[in-house]
């Protein structure tokens, strides 16, 4: 059996979500579900308007994230579709090439966290520190180490 993907939100609170500029939550992407075996290459040659569950993102998760920043940016969306296609070659060219895409969208990681909720969070927790107005158990590195560790104890 192929694997079969789902939506695991509806349209609606896509649409509540996009219009009050929200985080979509990670349980609202397309996710994917394998019965048996996956899907082992694409139905066609290249992207189609057609579904194909070979994608990791479709359709509305790609316009969930990048319309409304293109919207009324038309040079932006050729910057993005220039970077997508340098990304796509590099991991065309192989191994290497793809080791150099993930350690990029390690750090579009990295400069996404500066526009979230959590960075702002943090450096007001980062303030209140410096200011001398925490307990010691509240301090960052107190509350990130130990946060940490739960997650990963084989990392520690």
């Amino acid at each position: 059996m192929r694997k079969k993907k789902r939506k695991n939100s509806s349209n609606t609170s896509r649409a509540i979500s996009r219009a009050s500029d929200q985080a979509v939550p990670p349980g609202d992407l397309t996710t994917e579900v394998t019965n048996s075996e996956a899907q082992a290459s694409p139905l066609r040659g290249l992207p189609t308007e057609c579904f194909d569950d070979y994608l990791l993102a479709d359709d509305e998760d790609w316009l969930l994230f990048v319309e409304p920043a293109l919207c009324e940016n038309p040079q932006a969306a050729v910057s993005l579709a220039r970077l997508l296609c340098t990304l796509k070659e590099a991991i065309d060219s192989g191994l290497e090439g793809a080791k150099r895409v993930s350690f990029t969208l390690s750090d579009g990681i990295r400069i996404a966290y500066k526009y979230t909720e959590a960075h702002q969070l943090a450096l007001r927790l980062f303030i209140l520190y410096l200011e001398g107005r925490l307990r010691v158990e509240d301090e960052p590195l107190q509350l990130l180490s130990a946060a940490i560790a739960r997650a990963d104890p084989e990392k520690n």
